[in-house]
C-alpha cells in the first residue's frame, strides 16, 4: 500500500501523500534556492479538528530541522491591526536571527475575510508598515489555516448551482415558485459576498498562495451540498478508517511495530463511530483519558467516560452500538477470509488467472473483498432472522443438513413469499455490489479487472441463474466458514 512518513505525520491516502510531497517540495526549493525577498505562502485548509496545525508542524520539521521556529498566531483572536503588527516584528526578529520561521496564520479567513487586505502586502512585497515605516519580513514561511473553508476550492463565497442544474432536481411545478422564492434570493446573497471578497482583496490573496493542502482529519471527506447549503460527508471516501487508525497509533504513541493493547470492541467503535464531533481533538480527549485511566494496562471499555462526557465528542448511542457490534466474531474475520477463497478455488468454475493462486499472495483488492464477505455474514444471517453464536452456544444449529433445509423455507413479513436462501442471497449480492462501487468499480458485460469493470454489478434479480447461485452457494457454506473459526448460526431471540 502506498504510504509516506513526514517525522511524526504518517499517511496511507494518495492524495493526501501527493499533496504533502508537493508542499514538502515546494519548502525545500524555498529554503536552498529562494532570495528571501518575500514569504513562501502555502494555504491549509481543512474542518476544526482535522489536524492542520500537527500536519504543517511536521512538513516544516521534514524540512527544517527540529529547531525550526514555529510561530502560530490566532486571528480570530486580534482586536486590531496593531496585534498584527506586533506579530509581524515576532517573526522579523527570528529572521534576523538567522533563522526561517515557518509562521501559522490560524483562521486568517475570520472576520468576513477582513484580514486579508492587511495580509497581502506581506505576502506580495516582503514588506509590513508600522506607522510610516516599512520593514522587511525577510525569509520566511507563511501557512494560512482557514477556519471557516474547508477546501481551497470552497475558499471565499460559494456559488449556488446553476439554475439548469436546479431544475433537473426540482420538478416542473416547483420551478416557478423555487425560482422567485429561493433561487433569485441566493443569487443575490451570493453576488453581495462575492461583491464584498473582491473589495477585501480575496481573489488577489488567492493568486499569491504557491501552493496548499486539503487536510481530512478523522471524519470522511466534507464537501459541500450547493442543494443543502451546508458541508456534508462524502460516503466515497474509504480511506477515512485508515486515518482513524493512524490519529489512534499516534496520540498513544505507538511508532514503528508496537501493537496497540486495547480492548476489541473499543478498537471497532474508534474506528466505525460516524462522526467525531471536533475532529481530531475528540478522538484525542476520548484517547488521552483511557490511556490515563488504564495506567499502563490493556485499555479497556471499562475506563470510558460516562455518557454525558462522551456525548461532548461522539454520539454515545453510536459508539456504544459499535462496541458490541459482532464484536468476537469480526475479530476472527482475517482466519475465515483464507476458507472463502479455498471454496472459491475448489469450486469447478472458469477462474481468473490472478486469483488462482494462494490467499497470501492475492491482490489487495481480491483479499479484501474476502475480509468483507466474512464480515457480512452476520448481516446477511441477520435478513433470516439468524444471528452468529459462540460454538459452545446451546441453541445453534447442530449440522450444515438442519441448516441447508432452513434455507428452503420462506421468510416472514416483507420475506413471506420467498425462500430464506433467496432473501439472503439477494442481501449478500447487495453488500457485494457496495463494496466494489465504494472501490471505485462500475458494470461493464465484460469484466476487466485491471479498468475496474465487472459483469455481474447489477441488481440481483437482473444476474443470469449461473451468477446467482454463486451467492446462494455462498450463503449455504456459511455453516462451514463460521465453524472453521468456532463459532455457529442460532435464530435470534
Amino acid at each position: 500500500v502506498p504510504h509516506a512518513y513526514f517525522r511524526k505525520l504518517f499517511t496511507a491516502d494518495r492524495n493526501e501523500i501527493k499533496n504533502f510531497r508537493n508542499v514538502k517540495n515546494l519548502i525545500d526549493n524555498y529554503v536552498k534556492h529562494d532570495e528571501g525577498k518575500k514569504p513562501l505562502s502555502i494555504g491549509v485548509f481543512g474542518p476544526p479538528g482535522s489536524g492542520k496545525s500537527f500536519s504543517v508542524e511536521q512538513i516544516a520539521v521534514a524540512s527544517l530541522g527540529k529547531d525550526v521556529p514555529f510561530l502560530e498566531f490566532n486571528l480570530s483572536q486580534f482586536s486590531g491591526q496593531d496585534e498584527l503588527i506586533g506579530a509581524f516584528h515576532q517573526v522579523r526578529d527570528d529572521v534576523l536571527k538567522g533563522k526561517i520561521p515557518v509562521v501559522f496564520w490560524d483562521e486568517f479567513d475570520s472576520k468576513q475575510y477582513d484580514w486579508l487586505q492587511y495580509l497581502l502586502a506581506p505576502m506580495q512585497d516582503g514588506k509590513f508598515q508600522a506607522g510610516q515605516v516599512s520593514h522587511p519580513t525577510g525569509k520566511c514561511i507563511f501557512i494560512f489555516a482557514g477556519g471557516t473553508s474547508y477546501t481551497m476550492e470552497n475558499f471565499g463565497p460559494i456559488k449556488p448551482l446553476d439554475i439548469d442544474e436546479y431544475q433537473k432536481i426540482i420538478s416542473e411545478d416547483e420551478r416557478e415558485y423555487f425560482y422567485d422564492a429561493f433561487y433569485k434570493k441566493e443569487v443575490e446573497i451570493y453576488e453581495k459576498e462575492f461583491k464584498d471578497f473582491v473589495l477585501k482583496t480575496g481573489p488577489d490573496f488567492k493568486s499569491r498562495l504557491h501552493g496548499y493542502l486539503n487536510i481530512l482529519g478523522p471524519n470522511k471527506k466534507q464537501v459541500y451540498d450547493n442543494l443543502k447549503r451546508r458541508w456534508v460527508f462524502e460516503d466515497k471516501d474509504v480511506c477515512y478508517p485508515i486515518r482513524r487508525a493512524l490519529f489512534l497509533r499516534a496520540i498513544l504513541k505507538h511508532f514503528g511495530s508496537k501493537q496497540l493493547d486495547m480492548d476489541w470492541g473499543l478498537v471497532n467503535a474508534f474506528i466505525k463511530v460516524k462522526e467525531y464531533k471536533h475532529g481530531a481533538r475528540s478522538l484525542e480527549q476520548i484517547i488521552t483519558q483511557l490511556d490515563r485511566n488504564s495506567e499502563g494496562k490493556t485499555i479497556q471499555r471499562s475506563f470510558l467516560p460516562s455518557n454525558e462526557m462522551l456525548s461532548i465528542h461522539v454520539d454515545p448511542k453510536d459508539f456504544m452500538e459499535t462496541i458490541h457490534e459482532n464484536i468476537d466474531f469480526l475479530k476472527y474475520s482475517d482466519k475465515i477470509a483464507p476458507d472463502i477463497h479455498a471454496v472459491w478455488m475448489s469450486a469447478p468454475k472458469t477462474k481468473h488467472p490472478a486469483y488462482r493462486r494462494d490467499f497470501q499472495f492475492l491482490p489487495i483488492i481480491i483479499k479484501e473483498s474476502n475480509f468483507e464477505a466474512a464480515k457480512r455474514i452476520p448481516v446477511v444471517l441477520a435478513e433470516a432472522g439468524l444471528v452468529v453464536v459462540k460454538d459452545s452456544h446451546p441453541e445453534k444449529i447442530k449440522t450444515k443438513k438442519e441448516y441447508i433445509s432452513l434455507l428452503q423455507k420462506f421468510g416472514k413479513g416483507k420475506n413471506k413469499n420467498e425462500k430464506l436462501i433467496e432473501v439472503m442471497a439477494v442481501k449478500e449480492h447487495q453488500l457485494w455490489i457496495e463494496f466494489y462501487r465504494k472501490n471505485g468499480w462500475n458494470y461493464n458485460k465484460n469484466r476487466n479487472d485491471y479498468e475496474k469493470l465487472h459483469n455481474c454489478l447489477m441488481d440481483f434479480k437482473e444476474l443470469k441463474e449461473y451468477d446467482k447461485n454463486k451467492d446462494r452457494e455462498q450463503v449455504e457454506m456459511y455453516f462451514d466458514f463460521l465453524s472453521t473459526a468456532g463459532f455457529g448460526i442460532a435464530y435470534e431471540k
